[in-house]
Protein backbone atom coordinates (compact mmCIF):
# COMPACT_ATOMS: atom_id res chain seq x y z
CA UNK A 1 0.00 0.00 0.00
CA UNK A 2 1.32 3.87 -0.11
CA UNK A 3 1.42 5.89 2.65
CA UNK A 4 -1.62 8.14 1.56
CA UNK A 5 -3.72 5.28 1.50
CA UNK A 6 -3.80 4.13 5.34
CA UNK A 7 -6.34 6.14 7.25
CA UNK A 8 -6.16 5.75 11.37
CA UNK A 9 -8.53 3.55 12.92
CA UNK A 10 -9.22 0.98 10.01
CA UNK A 11 -7.63 -2.45 10.20
CA UNK A 12 -5.40 -3.63 7.80
CA UNK A 13 -3.53 -6.92 7.18
CA UNK A 14 0.13 -6.43 8.06
CA UNK A 15 3.31 -8.81 8.08
CA UNK A 16 4.41 -9.35 11.78
CA UNK A 17 7.20 -11.14 12.40
CA UNK A 18 7.09 -12.84 9.04
CA UNK A 19 3.64 -13.83 9.00
CA UNK A 20 0.37 -11.87 8.06
CA UNK A 21 -1.55 -10.59 11.20
CA UNK A 22 -4.63 -8.19 10.85
CA UNK A 23 -3.64 -5.00 12.86
CA UNK A 24 -5.43 -1.50 13.78
CA UNK A 25 -3.97 1.25 13.19
CA UNK A 26 -4.08 3.67 16.53
CA UNK A 27 -1.67 6.39 15.34
CA UNK A 28 0.91 7.99 13.83
CA UNK A 29 4.70 7.09 15.70
CA UNK A 30 6.80 9.66 16.53
CA UNK A 31 10.06 8.22 14.66
CA UNK A 32 7.97 7.32 11.64
CA UNK A 33 5.02 5.39 10.50
CA UNK A 34 2.45 4.00 12.48
CA UNK A 35 1.80 2.69 16.12
CA UNK A 36 -1.04 0.12 15.65
CA UNK A 37 -2.38 -2.91 17.60
CA UNK A 38 -2.26 -6.78 16.72
CA UNK A 39 -6.36 -7.78 16.87
CA UNK A 40 -4.92 -11.48 17.11
CA UNK A 41 -2.57 -10.74 20.19
CA UNK A 42 -3.44 -7.30 21.47
CA UNK A 43 0.17 -6.31 21.59
CA UNK A 44 1.34 -2.82 20.34
CA UNK A 45 2.87 -2.59 17.16
CA UNK A 46 4.82 -0.01 15.33
CA UNK A 47 4.67 -0.36 11.08
CA UNK A 48 7.96 1.68 9.90
CA UNK A 49 6.26 1.36 6.14
CA UNK A 50 2.98 1.20 4.44
CA UNK A 51 5.08 -2.00 2.52
CA UNK A 52 4.33 -3.81 5.38
CA UNK A 53 0.49 -3.04 4.73
CA UNK A 54 -0.99 -5.87 2.93
CA UNK A 55 -4.25 -4.13 2.18
CA UNK A 56 -7.63 -3.36 4.39
CA UNK A 57 -8.93 -6.22 5.91
CA UNK A 58 -12.71 -7.43 5.01
CA UNK A 59 -12.30 -6.63 1.21
CA UNK A 60 -14.36 -8.85 -0.80
CA UNK A 61 -12.52 -11.51 -2.32
CA UNK A 62 -13.01 -10.19 -6.71
CA UNK A 63 -10.89 -7.20 -5.12
CA UNK A 64 -8.05 -9.39 -2.43
CA UNK A 65 -7.33 -11.75 -5.18
CA UNK A 66 -6.61 -10.24 -7.95
CA UNK A 67 -5.96 -12.84 -11.15
CA UNK A 68 -7.27 -15.76 -9.41
CA UNK A 69 -10.19 -17.08 -12.15
CA UNK A 70 -14.21 -15.62 -11.11
CA UNK A 71 -14.88 -19.53 -11.44
CA UNK A 72 -12.67 -20.66 -8.62
CA UNK A 73 -13.64 -17.68 -6.25
CA UNK A 74 -17.14 -17.77 -7.17
CA UNK A 75 -16.90 -21.89 -6.33
CA UNK A 76 -14.72 -20.89 -3.28
CA UNK A 77 -12.61 -23.89 -4.29
CA UNK A 78 -8.81 -23.86 -4.58
CA UNK A 79 -7.27 -24.59 -8.23
CA UNK A 80 -4.80 -27.20 -7.01
CA UNK A 81 -6.89 -29.24 -4.81
CA UNK A 82 -10.11 -28.51 -5.01
CA UNK A 83 -10.63 -27.73 -1.02
CA UNK A 84 -12.59 -24.93 0.21
CA UNK A 85 -12.43 -21.93 1.42
CA UNK A 86 -10.14 -20.36 -0.72
CA UNK A 87 -7.49 -17.81 1.27
CA UNK A 88 -5.38 -16.62 -0.98
CA UNK A 89 -3.60 -16.56 -4.59
CA UNK A 90 0.01 -16.92 -5.44
CA UNK A 91 1.98 -14.76 -7.61
CA UNK A 92 0.46 -16.01 -10.95
CA UNK A 93 -3.30 -15.40 -9.57
CA UNK A 94 -3.89 -18.88 -9.04
CA UNK A 95 -6.53 -19.58 -5.90
CA UNK A 96 -5.61 -21.66 -3.20
CA UNK A 97 -6.46 -22.90 0.10
CA UNK A 98 -4.48 -22.63 3.43
CA UNK A 99 -2.59 -26.25 3.02
CA UNK A 100 -1.44 -24.66 -1.11
CA UNK A 101 -1.01 -21.56 0.24
CA UNK A 102 1.28 -22.60 3.20
CA UNK A 103 3.21 -24.74 0.57
CA UNK A 104 3.37 -22.89 -2.06
CA UNK A 105 4.97 -19.51 0.63
CA UNK A 106 6.77 -22.04 2.99
CA UNK A 107 8.74 -23.49 -0.05
CA UNK A 108 7.18 -27.06 -0.28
Amino acid sequence: MKKNEIRIGETYVVKVSGKLARVRVTGESPYGGWVGQNLATRREVRIRSAQRLRRPAGRPAEQVFRGASRRALAENRCENCGKSPVVGTDAAGTALCADCFVDTFAGG
